[in-house]
């Protein structure tokens, strides 16, 4: 997916069909660029994104069962949460913080963005990892 300035991106999961391709479908038409997750259904992936991209939109689709504790480490900053139960010495080398992050800083990042403080913060991603997508 190519870099458009100002374009926001978002990680849609089930987004093969139903409600989730609707998502997608509707972020794109409103300018978002859009990862199309998938875990078995790929063609249904492969479709919606054609369908967004014949459209002017840009979209990805990425494989990845999001209930499975082995997903690619790419989509998602590592977060402790019943989900995670934990993380293996290996994985926690590779996170510059060497640690897992918490529900309460994902929340305190949220929390600014929606504050006055961010008011003028605009197309921003702000990736709460512990520096692993850095």
């Amino acid at each position: 997916m190519s870099e458009t300035p100002g374009a926001r991106t978002a990680l849609v999961t089930g987004a093969s069909r139903g409600i989730g391709a609707a998502i997608a479908r509707a972020l794109a038409r409103d300018g978002w660029r859009v990862g199309v997750n998938y875990r078995t259904d790929r063609s249904g992936a492969e479709a919606v994104v054609s369908e967004i991209e014949s459209s002017g939109g840009q979209a990805i689709a990425l494989e990845a069962d999001v209930a499975d504790r082995g997903a690619p480490d790419e989509l998602f900053g590592l977060i402790d949460t019943e989900f995670i139960g934990g993380a293996s010495k290996e994985l926690l080398e590779a996170i510059p913080a060497r640690r897992v992050g918490s529900p309460e800083e994902v929340a305190a990042c949220v929390r600014f963005l929606t504050s006055d403080e961010a008011s003028y913060v605009t197309g921003a991603v702000l990736t709460v990892d512990g520096g692993l997508a850095a």
